[in-house]
């Protein structure tokens, strides 16, 4: 008789728990996803992201959960193209040491949409003129953005280079890498 109550005492407790977690938003939309970083990777200064998606990246956040699990942010940044990789953070003293083997947590916001032309700006140098390539993107694409063509469904691959730490972002949704 004990052992049934104590049963039915646990499922009324894990079902208040789940209740409780379908009326807290961020419970399940907040996107957040936690890589742990392996302790074996040579990192020391540099965070870089890498868009292997065919979204461009809107924003992207990279944080560290404290003692107390609140998300301390290591590195920011937004607008980041397809097969583009991007400087997220740079730290002294081979800080990026002391993550190895800690999880990070990482969240990317991203749309569906064509990030425009390839365009070349010419730069005079001492050894002459050179063109730097890079793409536009037009403002009033970005002011249209449709909700149905924002993504969160990123997953992410970890890697040392040049004792640097790179996250790979590419998509996991529905069609992966195909869902454009």
């Amino acid at each position: 008789m004990k052992k049934i109550a104590l049963f039915a005492l646990t499922i009324t407790m894990l079902i208040q728990v789940k209740a409780q977690e379908s009326t807290n938003p961020s419970a399940e939309n907040d996107h957040v996803f936690y890589k742990t970083i392996p302790q074996n990777l040579n990192i020391k200064d540099k965070i870089f992201i890498q868009n292997k998606s065919p979204y461009y990246i809107l924003q992207v956040a990279v944080a560290i959960p404290d003692e107390n699990g609140e998300l301390v942010p290591l590195g920011l940044s937004s607008h980041i193209s397809p097969n583009e990789t991007w400087e997220l953070a740079s730290f002294e003293n081979n800080y990026l040491k002391k993550l190895r083997g800690k999880s990070i947590a990482i969240k990317a916001k991203a749309a569906k949409i064509a990030v425009g032309e390839n365009n070349n700006t010419s730069v005079w140098t001492p050894f002459g003129g050179i063109g730097v390539a890079h793409k536009e993107l037009d403002p009033t694409i970005l002011n249209s953005i449709k909700p149905s063509d924002i993504t969160y469904d990123f997953n992410a691959n970890l890697f040392e280079e040049n004792h640097d730490l790179y996250i790979v972002l590419f998509s996991k949704g529905n069609k992966g890498v195909m869902d454009f």
